[in-house]
């Protein structure tokens, strides 16, 4: 290993270096090896000569993993934060609903910045109407919290699509990079099973999660928020197959944005997770997200 370390130190995009389980095409494997860990796998002919990995070291193979790594410096995404960051606890004052601030988005009627989340949290109910109020940290984390955003518009749940946007109020602050993580998204691509996903929620935190259906309608709920039962078109998430019950949705979570943790494209707006007849919240479900861009006329800043 300590050559291995030698060599890390000495390569610009390697995050870190261990001994451990051998991955291929994201399973595990039995064989271990030495594991470079870079920010994303970059493809070989786009990595200059001498920073290119050997195949072995001291006759123990090299495996290299994509990862995201930033140190947890005990911030609460459920507190007040300037600038706001994907990721952060946000809601309608009016509706006093709260979620999670998927997104940082430009406005392409007007230019503006704004944010994207889930209509059941910055709308809250039929009666939301535009410039209404959106709080950061949302009403059920800060009872008075600063007013950070009003309503712009929304889509109704009968388009089958739980989105909606606020533009940023003069002279807010806000960056596009997911709250406690090193992950900004830079551009959209479609969902596809076997797809490894990273959100921040402002519940359940950082948590990764593998698509295992696409193409999907999926039925739920919405009489908490004055509406009836609706078909939602998305996809669905799963925890990895090593870590089955762990929580990768919690009630808070809503609005997230799912994005790549192989190549920091943005994939997915989280709009749901397992219901309170199980406690393990061993699902997602997610709208594509350019489907909500499109519809909504917003694109990444």
């Amino acid at each position: 290993m300590v050559a291995a370390k030698q060599l890390a130190r000495g390569l610009d995009d390697i995050r870190a270096v261990d001994y451990g389980v051998v991955y291929e095409k994201g399973k595990a494997t039995a064989r271990r090896g030495i594991r470079f860990h870079m920010n994303r796998k970059l493809k070989l002919a786009s990595i200059k000569r001498d920073q290119r990995l050997p195949d072995a070291i001291g006759g123990v193979e090299i495996d290299v993993l994509g990862v995201g790594y930033a140190p947890h410096n005990g911030s609460n995404p459920r507190a007040a934060h300037d600038p706001l960051q994907p990721g952060l606890s946000v809601g309608s004052r009016k509706q006093l609903t709260t979620g999670t601030l998927g997104a940082i988005v430009r406005d392409l009627n007007s230019q503006n910045l704004c944010l994207l989340s889930n209509w059941h949290v910055l709308c809250g109910g039929p009666e939301a109407r535009p410039n209404d109020e959106i709080t950061q940290p949302g009403p059920m984390d800060a009872s008075n919290g600063p007013t950070v955003a009003q309503l712009e518009r929304w889509l109704q749940l009968g388009e089958q699509f739980d989105a909606a946007l606020a533009r940023l109020v003069p002279g807010g602050h806000a960056n596009d990079q997911l709250f406690n993580t090193t992950y900004t998204a830079t551009a959209t691509k479609l969902p596809a099973v076997g797809m490894r996903l990273v959100k921040s929620g402002a519940v359940s935190g950082i948590t990764y999660a593998r698509v295992d259906g696409v193409d999907g309608h999926y039925r739920l709920d919405y009489s908490q928020y004055g509406d009836g039962p609706q078909w939602m078109q998305g996809f669905r998430l799963v925890p990895e197959a090593d870590s089955p019950s762990a929580a990768i949705s919690l009630p808070g979570d809503s609005g997230a944005l799912w994005i790549d943790s192989a190549d920091g494209l943005a994939v997915g707006l989280h709009f749901a997770g397992e219901d309170d007849i199980s406690p393990l919240n061993s699902y997602a479900l997610a709208h594509p997200i350019g489907d909500v861009f499109s519809r909504l006329n917003v694109a990444l800043t």
